[in-house]
């Protein structure tokens, strides 16, 4: 904004020495830009010119069009665009755009005054420029009609190669409430005005458009205008794609002569899928009277929207119940199609709870449609489980942990994780689901599932089967009445179980009989009352009969802690089997160093006669616990000594060394034997062992 004055400055300075411009207003110096245009524009008047300003602010330019009106000078305001014009608007849309800007100025506190100024201009406005109080449309965007298009639209370029990396965009100004924007698209353009804010996002905020019901405008936030989301638009409106149940864009949107946004379909009476079907108040409030056919309906639909997205090669990428709204008829609405990823556009957002294991912690490059196929399969399964995500009992909190575990916590033909038991409510919810759903569902998110490695996943089509084959079996005459609630009270009835009726509470159909046994032994027993009316197991929340339970607790929890207990006594006896095997590693450890020690040479005591160690530290031990000399040289038997004893002779002698050495020591020994006594004789013979 500095740069932007300072440049604003320099020009200002140098149109002045070329005589172009003036900063003398009659001692006029200093003012606030907008409220003071009005007094400029005067001042001009009562010096006999006409002037311009440049401003996007609705309020200065009808309070300069009107003054300049009554006196009988072209006094003009606008906007300067890209191409260096300045777009003057209309004088009916001025008057309409006013007339949005009061009405929002009228809900935010601190805008009094220029409540005010906008109420004073717009009162006179219409008598000064003869307009009346509705002011005709200019430039009308021309309605999408709400029906199939007779020729369906062509695919776009399949997705191979990844765009050149994205930059942001950096853009002026945004317009809103009561703002007028420009729009364009393939053989029309003009003006709208922006009117009331529907959402806002993280990418940016919906508004509707002023005469037109079936549309809406997108406005992306400061910072979030990039070239791949400008350039993608522009393709998708390019391609004038008309899709039922997709708001794919229709138009770009620009603002100051910079692209800010496009329009849309709008979703009429529609409703955010997240803030639905998965608040289950929301959904008894909004839908009353469903049953479990209406949500079979609702996945049928996302799906069939899906599956026409993907024949024009588009996958969504992002797909989240916040990017599905639900209307009145079941019809589901794709949203937020900008974010999809198309001939080599990356889709750049999405939720970790939709995400393949195989990409979680970031997508490098473009996505697949098996990528795709695992977010379609948790969207199905979250709207028939009413918003319950898959993982969501998989023993931990972290979402991308239990995606990357693989350990699905329903069961299905006989197969289950023993120590992960969603709540008694989902289990119910899913026993009512067919037995090729529940076939699908398994093995789609169990890690030991036949679907659950990416180039084997469910696709659209087999989705739709599936659901279609389930919402047969849901008009059968003989259907558990429990399977078509959306919540239903108890396990849907086995083949040949009788239905019967709560004696408690009365509740039709409550009750459905259980079977004990298999084989030729099989029986049906049927519970006292239903399962609302009987007591519940304080451990497991089961409801049980009454005489099965023994302080609260029920048999399969009891019989669970005694297995419990006796698996613990069997890990605490394997651990003490542990322990005293490590207790003797290490006594073994000790002694084998210990016996090492012993038998090793003590290299400060050598041999006599060939000066090398002779003796171990276990037989210096030995001898000295026994109170016997140590011998100074190795046994006589050691073939590692030279049993001739070393003699030093005078360096002046020379000749036979050896002869010299063994006539000494057979002299010494001549000499040693005749003065040793018998006792002497005895120590040296066994030190010589």
């Amino acid at each position: 904004m500095a740069g932007r004055a300072r440049l604003a400055k320099s020009l200002v300075e140098d149109l002045v020495s070329d005589g172009l411009a003036t900063t003398d207003f009659g001692g006029i110096k200093d003012f606030e830009a907008d409220p003071e245009f009005s007094t400029i524009a005067r001042v001009a008047t009562e010096m006999g010119w006409e002037v311009l300003f440049l401003t996007a602010d609705i309020t200065v330019k009808l309070e300069v069009r009107l003054l300049g009106k009554k006196e009988r000078k072209a006094h003009l305001a606008g906007a300067a665009t890209a191409d260096g014009l300045v777009e003057v608007e209309n004088l009916a849309l001025m008057l309409r755009k006013g007339m949005n800007k009061k009405k929002s100025l009228a809900e935010k506190p601190g805008k009094a005054d220029e409540y005010d100024r906008l109420s004073a201009v717009l009162k006179e406005w219409p008598d000064a420029f003869d307009l009346r109080q509705q002011p005709r449309r200019v430039a009308p965007t021309k309605k999408t009609p709400d029906r199939r298009r007779e020729t369906p639209p062509s695919p776009f370029a399949p997705s191979t190669a990844l765009k050149p990396p994205d930059q942001t965009i950096e853009v002026r100004s945004f317009p809103g409430e009561g703002d007028e924007a420009a729009f364009q698209r393939p053989g029309s353009s003009g003006q709208l005005v922006l009117g009331e804010r529907i959402s806002r996002g993280k990418e940016g905020s919906v508004y509707q458009v002023d005469g037109e019901p079936h549309l809406v405008a997108k406005i992306f936030k400061k910072g979030k205008v990039t070239t791949h989301r400008k350039e993608k638009v522009e393709l998708m409106v390019q391609h004038k794609v008309w899709l039922p149940g997709v708001c794919f864009p229709e138009s770009i949107l620009s603002y100051e002569g910079e692209f800010v946004g496009f329009t849309m379909r709008r979703a009429q009476d529609a409703h955010v899928l997240n803030d639905t079907i998965f608040i289950p108040q929301e959904l008894d409030r909004l839908y009353p009277g469903w049953t479990r056919r209406d949500l079979v309906d609702v996945c049928l639909s996302c799906l069939k929207r899906v599956k026409s997205l993907h024949d024009l090669n588009i996958l969504i990428g992002d797909i989240n119940p916040n990017n599905v709204m639900l209307g009145n008829q079941k019809d589901a609405w794709i949203i937020d199609i900008d974010s999809v990823q198309v001939e080599g556009y990356p889709c750049p957002v999405g939720w970790d709870e939709f995400t393949a294991p195989e990409i979680l912690g970031g997508v490098q490059g473009l996505r697949s449609i098996e990528h795709e196929y695992f977010a379609i399969a948790v969207l199905v399964f979250m709207i028939m489980m009413t918003g319950t995500f898959p993982y969501e009992n998989s023993g931990s909190d972290d979402t991308v942990q239990n995606i990357k575990s693989g350990l699905f916590p329903y069961g299905f033909d006989g197969k289950s994780e023993r120590d992960l038991q969603p709540p008694l409510r989902w289990l119910y919810v899913w026993s009512h689901l067919s037995y090729q759903l529940k076939e699908l569902f398994w093995n789609s998110f169990h890690r030991e599932g036949s679907r659950y490695q990416p180039d084997k996943r469910v696709t659209v089509e087999e989705w739709i089967n599936a659901f279609e084959g389930f919402k047969k079996n849901l008009e059968y005459r003989d259907v558990d009445p429990q399977s078509l609630e959306i919540f239903p009270i108890r396990r849907k009835a086995e083949r040949g179980a009788q239905l019967l009726d709560c004696p408690q509470c009365g509740g039709h159909n409550f009750i459905a009989e259980y079977s004990v046994g298999d084989g030729p032994d099989k029986e049906f027993r049927t519970p006292s009352a239903c399962n609302e009316c009987l007591p519940k197991c304080d451990n497991c929340g089961e409801p049980r009969e009454p005489e099965t339970l023994e302080s609260g607790i029920c048999w399969p929890c009891r019989r669970s802690d005694l297995q419990e207990a006796d698996r613990a006594k069997r890990e605490a006896e394997r651990a003490q089997r542990e322990a005293d095997r490590a207790r003797r590693a290490v006594e073994k450890a000790a002694k084998d160093a210990e016996r090492a020690r012993r038998e090793t040479l003590d290299q400060t005591r050598l041999c006599e006669r060939c000066g090398n160690p002779y003796i171990t530290f276990g037989e210096i031990e030995w001898l000295n616990q026994r109170s016997i000399p140590i011998r100074p040289v190795h046994k006589h038997s050691d073939p590692r000594c030279d049993s001739s004893p070393i003699v030093r002779l005078p360096a002046a002698k020379s000749g036979s060394g050896a002869t010299a050495r063994k006539g000494l020591a057979s002299a010494k020994q001549s000499t040693a034997s005749k003065t040793e006594s018998l006792g002497q004789r005895i120590a040296r013979w066994w030190n010589n062992l």
